[in-house]
């Protein structure tokens, strides 16, 4: 009922030792067994308040459910709702190491000499060249279990290991939650199997790079009100798409906000670069799935997010994003189509730096609900901003080899 205290100058970007003292209370609706203790444990998700009993306005979780409530007094939609792909490698080891005098990774794959007689080609394999069915199956289970609905899961493009667990649509919060808890049951399932599980965007040079792509849409009535018998999308589909064009370049500061995260979003492997939409094509930042022909449930993908970003606060930009669409009536032009060159069409930005820079530009779609709190972006900016310069400063092993 109380919570319980703890350091919030701990926690990077919440707050300074001056006025550290917080609170974090369990919500109770995301009491689950942790299937992989050894000791029987109850897990919970938190909120974090200040002493005074507020809620903590840095909180990303309070962040999304005000971003909720700020779309329900827009009286635009009963729900919202999301659907994450999940995609991550499977390592047998990896060393790492940055001394002063050692520089290097080296992964060990057990997949690695697998696909070489099949061209690389890896996507949707079975056994026995898919040699990790049997833990994502029992992975999903386990997720189940704790009431985390899967829609399915398969092999992914990656020769070296390459998999994807892709979840139901749920609301926007219990789709962050169910994120967080899958990311800590993988990484930890994998670990009791001595394994090394990521979902960093692009450990490996040249190929297939780990994105967390979020289908959604907004639910009146019990249907997408995306959809529309003449025109397939209808105009409320359109400008939340529009509003998403509009400010995606600084969405990416949230959405994909590591230094290698760019390193995923170059052209190649079917990277969303482009800020355009389209019907089925995979290059586009939006994707409408042509393979759906109800359109009482008519869904958009955004692509390009990975799971570096925390999912309360990609989701929030979305969705603040998409709304703002709504209410300026934001035309996203017309659709993309695949092997057709444009001129003038914005991308995702180049690097971390760029994306943050596009970021302090662009903010009032997020800070003029309310919703966001402009102490909050500048934190964000600060902190990451040293991030990406602390990378750049370490000399890389590739430059030994066209400079050295």
């Amino acid at each position: 009922k109380n919570g319980v205290g703890f350091d919030g100058s701990s926690v990077v970007g919440f707050s300074s030792s001056g006025k550290s003292d917080l609170i974090v209370k369990p919500d109770i609706e995301t009491a689950h067994l942790d299937r992989l203790s050894e000791i029987r444990t109850l897990s919970f998700l938190g909120n974090i308040y200040n002493t005074d009993g507020t809620r903590f306005k840095m909180d990303p979780r309070y962040i999304l459910e005000q971003t909720i409530n700020y779309l329900k007094k827009q009286k635009i939609c009963d729900k919202v709702k999301f659907l994450p792909e999940l995609e991550f490698y499977i390592f047998r080891n990896i060393e790492v190491s940055n001394d002063k005098l050692n520089t290097y990774v080296r992964i060990d794959s057990d997949e690695q000499d697998i696909f070489k007689s099949y061209g690389g080609k890896s996507y949707h394999a079975d056994a026995p060249r898919d040699l990790y069915f049997n833990f994502r199956s029992y992975a999903c289970e386990l997720l189940e279990e704790m009431g985390i609905k899967v829609k399915y899961h398969h092999h992914e493009v990656g020769r070296y290991s390459q998999h994807e667990i892709e979840l139901q649509f749920d609301t926007a919060l219990k789709t962050a939650d169910n994120i967080q808890i899958a990311k800590y049951y993988l990484k930890n399932l994998a670990l009791n199997n001595d394994l090394i599980l990521t979902f960093m965007p692009k450990p490996i040079y040249n190929e297939a790079g780990n994105g967390l792509h979020f289908h959604q849409y907004l639910e009146k009535d019990g249907v997408s009100i995306f959809g529309d018998k003449k025109n397939i999308l209808s105009d409320i589909g359109l400008n939340y798409i529009g509003g998403i064009i509009k400010h995606g370049r600084s969405i990416a500061a949230i959405t994909n906000p590591s230094t290698n995260s760019y390193r995923r979003l170059n052209s190649g492997f079917e990277a969303p670069v482009n800020l355009q939409y389209s019907e089925g094509c995979r290059e586009t930042a939006i994707r409408i799935p042509a393979y759906i022909k109800d359109i009482k449930s008519i869904d958009i993908e955004f692509r390009p997010p990975d799971a570096t970003s925390n999912p309360y606060l990609a989701i929030t930009s979305m969705l603040l994003a998409g709304i703002d669409g709504i209410k300026n009536k934001i035309d996203p032009g017309t659709p993309a189509v695949y092997g057709r060159s444009y001129k003038r069409v914005k991308r995702i930005p180049l690097n971390l730096d760029e994306a943050l820079s596009e970021l302090q530009r662009d903010n009032k779609y997020l800070t003029d609900t309310g919703v966001v709190d402009g102490e909050f972006i500048k934190k964000w900016i600060e902190i990451k901003r040293i991030e990406s310069a602390t990378v750049s400063f370490h000399p890389h092993p590739f430059e030994f080899e066209i400079y050295f």
